[in-house]
C-alpha cells in the first residue's frame, strides 16, 4: 500500500476549500504528520491572504478616484 502523499495541486484546492470531505480529512491527516508540508500550506495560505488584501487595496483606491 502506497502511502497517500497530496501534490501541491491537490494542496491548493485544499487551501482554496475545492475538496470533498475525505479527501480533505487524508489532506488534514497528512499535514498533522508532515510539519515541513504543513509549514509549506501556511506560507501558501498567507502569500493568499496578503494578494487578497493588496488587491482588495487597489480596487478600493480605483474606486475613491486614485490611479
Amino acid at each position: 500500500m502506497n502511502p497517500f502523499q497530496p501534490s501541491s495541486e491537490l494542496l491548493h484546492a485544499y487551501l482554496d476549500q475545492q475538496l470533498d470531505e475525505p479527501t480533505r480529512l487524508a489532506v488534514e491527516a497528512y499535514l498533522a504528520s508532515h510539519p515541513e508540508a504543513a509549514a509549506q500550506v501556511a506560507g501558501w495560505r498567507q502569500d493568499a491572504q496578503h494578494l487578497r488584501a493588496a488587491l482588495a487595496n487597489l480596487r478600493d483606491a480605483r474606486s475613491q478616484g486614485g490611479s
